[in-house]
């Protein structure tokens, strides 16, 4: 291929790259006219060669970022930049225009300020408007690729290409300029009236893009519109400013066949990440997202399910945007109160409890951090709807009716009526007393903390007088009581090891080393036992020492005089100190008639049976003079060798 008499032989992709790397290394010598053959050089080389080797946008914009990146662009893009959109105003090759289009629009990406720049892109929108309207759209077009299928593959139109370049460019600089009422007459109504129409033609179309690029230009607009149409002094009518913008307008006259333009509207919000660009797309949406809810006509465009999508994304919005997204943040908070008041949602309860939870949470804690006065104020507009005051009182009544179900105060097993603070007094009476206060678990509270606080203390406090219970009887029973000889248990237990030929006898010895083991185990106290060779066991008889006046009837209770106690006490509590002294009496009656006992005769023996010869009872071995038997004599506590 000729260009400029060089001729270029390309065979694959690496030496395409390589050529261009090589066009951009100008020398530092070069002089202004040489730079500039080298962009256009530049230009018409990638122009040549882009439907082999530039197919794809990933491909197209590596060719860009290398002249974008080099010194030749770097040093002079301002001089560059004006020749790129002067040669793009006089061109008429449609491959020359695709590569100028894609060196103006990621131009103006990295830096804003060319797109902020009127003058240059004055003579330039028109024809930008002009690549996307001229095109026919009787075909489907496989946007975003190099073919598109129809009877077979062929490449994908040039004229296809440039509407979605131009639809970008247009976008970005509706988004980055400010247009006067006079610059807004270049878009007419039948421009945007297009522009709906290009939405529902292309909304079955396997790739989205030119859609989504059309549907930005369209919220730009709209933005432009509404700031032009915004009067010096607020006070005059709204109305006029919704008349003067041409994009409600349009939308209005056409509500019933333009439904993908609010389904891909909703559909978009969605889909927003937290790029900057996506945040700048955000905001234009919820722009006209307000116009339509609050002008009279337009409030019902949206299908009942798509607001409910919009809900959510406004629930999700709110709680996701930190403080340094505020302004995102108050205006969807702007734009949640007409949807939910002038909408088909001011019918239908849908989340509004959730609703309702989240406004209060961006204007709750005001103690603990600051509340901007504008999200304050945006926030109680929306809660003095007529949807979340009748949810308040609602919420209001289902309270008082849970506080009348469950009072505040507790019920005692006997009907009373016991508050915190009257249980608090009562137990404070109790220990300046010295009794003990009435047992918690006869009442019943409320699983509360104070109360909780309470039960500890009182079982604290039971034990402090069960140990100082204890001390005052180790006191009283050390002074009354007088130094007795004590019998280890090693005595009772061989006392009751050794058998005796007197029952009677027998069974008392049992029953007293049985007492005095059993008062072992069941108490920490010290058992005196008294056993006098000479004299037979006689009954154990438990003495106690008797109550202190001072304490309860409760700690009365504890106390055994004459009897026997079964009550053990568990190793938290500590237990009284019980002096066991087992005392040997000899009753007249014990001592004349040993036979003639409390506990009655012995059941005489069985007859033998009639006529059953009797068994022979077993031989006596042969007593030996080297055999040695012992028998346990009942008045002695020893025993004799026969």
């Amino acid at each position: 291929m000729d260009l400029q008499g060089i001729v270029y032989h390309i065979e694959d992709a690496h030496q395409f790259w390589s050529e261009l790397e090589d066009i951009v290394s100008t020398p530092a010598s070069s002089s202004l006219s040489q730079l500039d053959a080298t962009l256009r050089h530049f230009i018409t080389f990638c122009a040549s060669f882009h439907q082999q080797y530039l197919q794809t946008p990933v491909q197209l914009e590596h060719a860009v970022s290398i002249l974008l990146d080099s010194e030749l662009f770097a040093y002079h893009s301002d001089r560059l930049s004006n020749i790129v959109i002067s040669d793009a105003l006089a061109t008429t090759d449609p491959h020359v225009q695709l590569i100028l289009y894609h060196l103006l629009l990621h131009h103006g990406r990295r830096h804003t300020s060319f797109f902020r720049a009127p003058k240059k892109w004055t003579e330039l929108i028109p024809l930008l408007m002009d690549h996307i309207t001229l095109m026919d759209l009787d075909f489907d077009l496989g946007i975003g690729s190099s073919t598109w299928v129809g009877n077979g593959t062929v490449p994908m139109p040039i004229e296809a290409r440039l509407r979605i370049l131009a639809t970008m460019i247009l976008y970005e600089v509706c988004r980055m300029q400010k247009f006067d009422k006079a610059r807004l007459e270049v878009f007419s109504d039948g421009f945007v009236d297009f522009l709906f129409e290009l939405v529902e033609s292309t909304r079955d179309m396997q790739d989205e893009t030119l859609n989504y690029c059309v549907i930005k230009l369209i919220i730009a607009l709209n933005e432009q519109f509404m700031v032009a149409a915004i009067p010096p002094n607020k006070e005059d009518g709204k109305e006029q400013a919704v008349a003067e913008n041409r994009v409600i307008r349009v939308l209005i006259r056409r509500l019933d066949s333009s439904k993908t333009f609010g389904e891909n509207l909703i559909f978009m919000l969605n889909r927003a990440d937290r790029s900057a660009e996506d945040r700048c797309m955000q905001l234009l949406v919820l722009k006209i997202l307000y116009l339509l809810f609050t002008t009279p006509g337009s409030q019902e465009y949206f299908y009942t399910n798509d607001l409910c999508v919009l809900v959510d994304v406004f629930l999700r919005e709110l709680d996701d945007l930190d403080d340094d997204n505020e302004s995102l943040r108050n205006t969807y908070l702007r734009v949640l109160h007409p949807l939910l008041a002038h909408t088909q949602l001011r019918t239908i309860n849908y989340k509004r409890t959730q609703i309702l939870r989240t406004l209060e949470g961006l204007i709750g804690h005001a103690q603990i951090r600051d509340i901007s006065p504008t999200t304050k104020r945006l926030v109680e507009r929306c809660l003095s709807g007529e949807w979340a005051v009748q949810l308040k009182r609602e919420r209001e009544a289902i309270a008082a009716r849970s506080r009348a179900a469950s009072p505040a105060s507790d019920t005692v097993s006997d009907g009373q009526s016991v508050t915190a603070e009257s249980f608090m007094l009562q137990t404070q009476t109790h220990a300046q007393k010295g009794a003990a206060p009435h047992p918690l678990k006869d009442m019943k509270f409320s699983k509360s903390m104070d109360v909780l606080t309470l039960q500890r203390r009182e079982r604290e406090r039971e034990k402090e007088v069960v140990t100082l219970r204890a001390a005052v009887d180790d006191q009283q029973t050390a002074k009354k009581s007088k130094p007795k000889p004590k019998v280890l248990l090693s005595q009772a237990y061989e006392t009751h090891r050794r058998g005796s030929n007197d029952s009677f006898l027998s069974l008392m010895s049992v029953a007293g080393a049985s007492a005095s083991s059993a008062g072992n185990r069941s108490s920490t106290s010290t058992i005196t036992s008294i056993l006098t060779p000479s004299s037979p066991p006689s009954r154990l008889t438990l003495q106690f020492p008797p109550p202190s006046p001072s304490l309860s009837p409760e700690f009365e209770a504890l106390s055994i005089s004459g009897k026997h106690s079964s009550r053990v006490h568990s190793a938290s509590t500590p237990a009284l100190p019980v002096t066991a002294t087992p005392i040997f009496e000899d009753p007249p009656e014990l001592v004349q008639k040993p036979q003639t006992q409390a506990w009655g005769h012995r059941r005489p023996p069985p007859a033998p049976p009639v006529g059953v010869p009797r068994r022979k009872p077993p031989a006596i071995p042969s007593r030996s003079t080297k055999a040695v038997f012992t028998r346990t004599i009942a008045s002695s506590t020893h025993a004799k060798a026969v």
